[in-house]
């Protein structure tokens, strides 16, 4: 696996997903949730950020038959 296929590296601290403006560190300083339904590449990702000292401010994990509003409480 590349993960060139996968990011765009603009600097060290610049990890984008390809063909996204927003990156896990853009998440990270916006103090934003991660929501994705990727079960394929973005463990690897999360780890390589983690293993660098990074974190990211929650985790929702779609299954990839839902959506997100399937995750949303129903108003009255």
């Amino acid at each position: 696996m590349q993960l060139e296929n996968y990011f765009e590296f603009l600097a060290p601290d610049d990890i984008r997903i390809k063909g996204h403006r927003i990156g896990i560190r853009y998440l990270e300083l916006s103090q934003r949730l991660l929501v994705t339904d990727n079960r394929k590449s973005m463990p690897g990702h999360l780890k390589e950020h983690w293993e660098n000292g990074g974190h990211i401010w929650g985790l929702v994990w779609l299954r990839s038959s839902g959506n997100l509003s399937s995750c949303l409480p129903v108003g009255d």
